[in-house]
């Protein structure tokens, strides 16, 4: 977050994205959650219950670092996930959850291996893989755990904590969704939309079967 952004800045910001992630099928009925920092102790996240496509101003709660509300409203029940990313990371601005589809069938392809590998993409520039160098690789982890936000919480944050932690801006919670973050609402738009992308083109092309469990489909 900017040190120009104001609480309606960012709220407008989420609307805008809100209704693309939906006319986009992203966020389907009321699924997918969005949210930004507020200042060091509170984050703007969207109401429980909310469809993205039809967000209004009224349709956000603020919560404190515990995602204990602060003002009027329910929170997603997402905000504690949303709530440990902003704590393991300072310089995290906004999160977005989506139920993105070929993402949730890629989890189901890759979570032996732990992680969908991405390869020789220019898309990954956009989740900060560098241009230059050698051919940019990445990979998102894939997290298999129950869907319960203790478990979850705990399983991202040992994921996100471990020595070998992944430098993407992203996880892939199994058959759920994705959690995307940037240091900003709009760097965490083009993540997600990044993002979008190579799941779409990893389901549709699995890419270099040394690394990637697809070339084993489903098998056991």
């Amino acid at each position: 977050m900017t040190e120009t952004s104001t609480r309606t800045d960012l709220i407008d910001a989420m609307i805008a994205a809100g209704e693309d992630f939906f006319r986009f099928g992203w966020a389907s009925a009321t699924s997918g959650n969005l949210s930004a920092r507020l200042d060091d102790d509170t984050l703007v996240i969207t109401a429980t219950g909310q469809r993205l496509g039809e967000l209004s101003s009224d349709d956000f709660v603020d919560v404190d670092l515990d995602a204990a509300p602060t003002d009027s409203g329910t929170p997603s029940g997402d905000a504690p996930l949303h709530a440990a990313l902003y704590r393991q990371f300072d310089d995290i601005g906004a999160v977005f959850h989506i139920h993105h589809l070929q993402a949730a069938l890629c989890s189901d392809r890759d979570d032996k291996r732990g992680f969908t590998h991405f390869h020789e993409l220019t898309m990954l520039h956009a989740l900060g893989v560098p241009a230059d160098g050698d051919e940019p690789e990445l990979n998102i982890p894939v997290i298999d755990v129950p869907y319960d936000q203790d478990q979850m919480i705990e399983a991202v944050v040992d994921k996100l904590s471990a020595d070998d932690a992944p430098t993407a801006p992203c996880i892939n919670i199994k058959n759920h969704g994705l959690y995307v973050w940037g240091d900003s609402p709009k760097q965490a738009r083009r993540h997600t939309e990044a993002c979008a992308y190579l799941f779409e083109y990893s389901w549709q092309r699995p890419m270099n079967p040394k690394q990637s469990s697809s070339i084993s489909g489903f098998s056991t």
